[in-house]
């Protein structure tokens, strides 16, 4: 489908959701459930946003680095029991276009 975003009276955007979707939706968050409770480690590719109980919340751009090159570097050894991924959907990436605007693509 296409989606149109006006702001004051002016079409701003007038693309597929695909195509917004992969222009502003790059940033994705990847759930890591451990075995046990979640180690100290380092994310060089991406944030640490949440941590809670055997869950760790990772942002992270995926032109920067791969979801699996992100997983295969956080499993050395760290009891990683399961993973998901989190896409961006299309209602947040039109509230970050109304905030940010064109230029805040991310």
């Amino acid at each position: 489908p296409r989606i149109m975003i006006v702001d004051q009276g002016q079409i701003i955007l007038d693309a597929s959701q695909g195509e917004i979707l992969s222009r502003f939706g790059r940033q994705r968050t990847l759930i890591v459930k451990f075995r046990e409770s979640v180690p100290e480690i380092e994310v060089r590719e991406g944030e640490i946003v949440k941590r809670q109980a055997n869950d760790l919340w990772i942002a992270f751009d995926r032109d920067r680095i791969s979801a699996f090159d992100l997983i295969r570097a956080l499993d050395q050894d760290q009891g990683i029991a399961d993973v998901s991924i989190q896409e961006p959907d299309i209602e947040s990436i039109v509230a970050q276009i109304y905030e940010h605007g064109l230029e805040g693509e991310r």
